[in-house]
Order: C-alpha cells, then sequence, then structure tokens
C-alpha cells in the first residue's frame, strides 16, 4: 500500500536566502560583534530549521513584558521563518570584515578538545551560526539569533534591532542563560 501524499516522506526543500533587510541585520550584527585582529569570520551556510543546531524558539519568559509587546510581530515571524530550510548567500557586506560562508558539514568536526581543528585553522577565527531574522510587519523592528564558538567560549545571545531611517541598530541583546542551552 502507498501512503496517503500528505504522509510520505518528503525532504524539505533548501531555500536560498535572498532577504535584503535580513542582510542589513546580519551586517548590522557583524559591525557590533566582529572581532578585531586581521581574522576571518567563519560562518554557517546553514540557517533557520536547516541547521544542525537550529535556533531556539523566543523563550518569552526571559524578555521583559514591555520587550515582548513592542516585538511580538518580529518574534512570532522569527518563529515561522526559522521553521523553514534555509542557506545564507554571500550578501553580507560590512565594509573592513572578511567573511567565508562554510556548509556546517565542513565545520562540525571544529572542535577537538580545546583545540581550533577546523579547515578554517586560525585562531582568530571566529565560527558562528545565525537564525533567520524575523521582522515585524512595518519592517521597523527585527529579532535575530547568533551563536558564537570561540576558543574562549561560546555565546548564544538574542539581539532585537530598530530601523532607524535607512539604518539598522542594534537595541537591546539577551542572553537567557540555560534557557538557550
Amino acid at each position: 500500500d502507498l501512503l496517503p501524499r500528505t504522509h510520505r516522506a518528503y525532504p524539505r526543500l533548501v531555500l536560498p536566502y535572498e532577504d535584503v533587510d535580513g542582510y542589513a541585520v546580519l551586517s548590522t550584527w557583524i559591525a557590533t560583534n566582529s572581532r578585531s585582529g586581521g581574522g576571518s569570520l567563519v560562518i554557517q551556510q546553514e540557517a533557520g530549521a536547516g541547521s544542525p543546531d537550529p535556533p531556539p524558539p523566543v523563550i518569552e519568559t526571559c524578555l521583559p513584558s514591555s520587550i515582548r509587546a513592542e516585538f511580538g510581530e518580529a518574534f512570532s515571524d522569527y518563529t515561522r521563518q526559522n521553521a523553514e530550510n534555509w542557506l545564507l548567500q554571500p550578501y553580507i557586506q560590512q565594509k573592513g570584515v572578511k567573511y567565508t560562508l562554510v556548509p556546517a558539514s565542513a565545520l562540525m568536526p571544529g572542535w577537538a578538545g580545546d583545540n581550533w581543528n577546523a579547515p578554517y585553522d586560525t585562531w582568530r577565527a571566529n565560527y558562528t551560526t545565525f537564525s533567520i531574522v524575523g521582522f515585524d510587519s512595518h519592517r521597523s523592528r527585527a529579532v535575530l539569533f547568533a551563536t558564537q564558538l570561540e576558543q574562549s567560549g561560546t555565546s548564544r545571545d538574542l539581539f532585537l534591532f530598530g530601523r532607524k531611517g535607512a539604518a539598522w541598530l542594534l537595541e537591546y541583546r539577551y542572553n537567557c542563560g540555560s534557557v538557550f542551552e
């Protein structure tokens, strides 16, 4: 017997991420979080549900009620967008910052004990994963989750941005501790 069409196991479609505002938010994150020292930022290409370490749901209990209200639509869009499989494209534009998009398969064996062991083995490399950006309906608020793995440790943070004219500005950064682990 064949299963009904709705019950067949189909591989999920992987979509190229091509949101101009999304890349503007990622560029703003890079401008405020990239390390100096001449190293290149290494970014995992897979994002959303396509990532081996998908972004967590927004844990609203760790956010003030005023933030939940102000960014509510963007949180909903973040959840919807990150349920899909996405591949980041080389559209991030941040002057003076070099980056390389790398498939997760090349990064997963990246850490061997306390030693950096990935193909991108310079000690200055930052291995970063991004969620897909969630927006409110006016595209004036944005939500991004980023994980940075470095020799000094791992940070997993929720970043909230506001649009001022054509620019995106980081307004809030939340680390909800073990909630995101």
